[in-house]
């Protein structure tokens, strides 16, 4: 999940890892270390929100809850067990 809106870009790959930089309209840009074999759902140049989606893989409450807050991590939760129980029959 982004951790600050801004523009996406990639740096240099090193050991199997991409380099995915968020630069903001104002303040530091954000650097994370990718593993190559993630499927990312961004593109270079891409305008991005704090919390959005940037690669395949499973959500995590705890992020969920801090970029996005606690309304969004009670609709996850809710939708996970209904989820569930939709499976169930």
């Amino acid at each position: 999940m982004a951790e600050i809106s801004g523009i996406v870009s990639f740096g240099k790959e090193t050991k199997g890892k991409r380099r995915l930089v968020i630069t903001p309209a104002e303040g530091e840009a954000f650097e994370e270390m990718i593993p190559k074999w993630r499927q990312l759902n961004v593109f270079e140049g891409e305008m991005v929100q704090r919390g959005d989606v940037i690669s395949d893989g499973a959500e995590t409450p705890h992020d969920i809850l801090r970029l996005r807050g606690v309304h969004a991590v009670t609709d996850y939760i809710v939708n996970e067990v209904q989820e569930v129980y939709r499976l169930q029959g």
